[in-house]
């Protein structure tokens, strides 16, 4: 039987070559998905793993590419088969490959990622006052002119929010800036006394910048509050009964300074206590004879 001696040989052959067969090798980079967002111009840690069923991961030739660009400093890869690489994308940058070989046949896993700009840190407005000069003194009821200057590194000025406001007769008024950066506002009826007059301005991420100004207002007859040398204010001074005098000097006509004002007063002898013969604290005639009580 001529055959046998082949059929032997050929089932040797076959021996051999199941012997010497090469499974192929396995990757996969597991840091980042395909088509994921990644800073640019940012240092980028990406991991992968490999794996080869006919010899340990250590044995493996790893590589890895940034486009069709190898990055010749990441080769290795430990004993669980993982291998890193450091990587900085530029925006023309959008494939990452992962690649290696088991000295006869290769495997390799390739990511499309979407280089983006990385965010800017919001930061907070700047302002300032150009108007007025710390200290500046202002007459009773003069109108003062408040004036200032803002911008944003990420806004336009337009988009911040400006309020001004007083320590003692809080807040002023809410006003727009300009495409310049300028914010104004007329403040009038301000209080007598010294203020601090604070600007604050907000940006749309909610940041904030405050300045501050000291000004005085000088007391002046007619603001409702009695300071020296007046003696009275009620802030209409129109020298009415129980008001007070056009100039703040005085008192107006009123119960107890011991002139009878016939318009208001029945009675008033500047005591005013009730007593007998006397007059009452409202400046009515207090018990006396002749009043037809006992």
């Amino acid at each position: 039987m001529r055959w046998l001696p082949l059929l032997v040989l050929l089932s040797a052959c076959s021996d051999r070559t199941i012997g010497v067969r090469n499974t192929a090798p396995d990757a996969e980079i597991t840091s980042h998905s395909d088509g994921e967002e990644i800073y640019q111009d940012v240092p980028t840690l990406f991991r992968g793993l490999v794996g080869d069923a006919d010899q340990d991961p250590e044995g493996l030739e790893v590589r890895w590419f940034l486009g069709d660009v190898p990055v010749v400093e990441c080769i290795d890869v430990d004993t669980q088969g993982v291998t890193e690489c450091i990587m900085t994308l530029s925006p023309t940058d959008d494939r990452v490959t992962l690649e290696f070989s088991d000295g006869v046949a290769n495997g390799s896993d390739t990511i499309t990622v979407i280089p983006i700009p990385e965010p800017v840190p919001n930061t907070p407005p700047f302002c300032s006052f150009t108007s007025p000069e710390a200290g500046t003194l202002y007459g009773p009821n003069q109108s003062v002119a408040l004036v200032g200057a803002v911008s944003d590194d990420q806004s336009l000025p337009e988009q911040l929010d400006a309020t001004f406001t007083s320590d003692l007769d809080g807040d002023l008024g809410d006003v727009t800036p300009s495409p310049s950066g300028r914010v104004a506002y007329s403040a009038s009826g301000l209080s007598s006394g010294e203020h601090e007059i604070t600007l604050v301005v907000f940006d749309p991420e909610g940041e904030r910048c405050i300045a501050s100004v000291i000004i005085e207002i000088e007391s002046g007859c007619g603001d409702g509050r009695v300071v020296a040398p007046e003696l009275c204010d009620d802030g209409v001074n129109d020298g009415s009964y129980d008001g007070c005098l056009s100039d703040c000097s005085d008192f107006a006509p009123t119960c107890g300074d011991g002139t009878r004002q016939a318009a208001f007063e029945d009675c008033d002898d500047g005591v005013n206590a009730g007593l007998y013969g006397g007059c009452t604290s409202s400046c009515t005639l207090a018990a006396r004879c002749g009043d037809g009580v006992t």
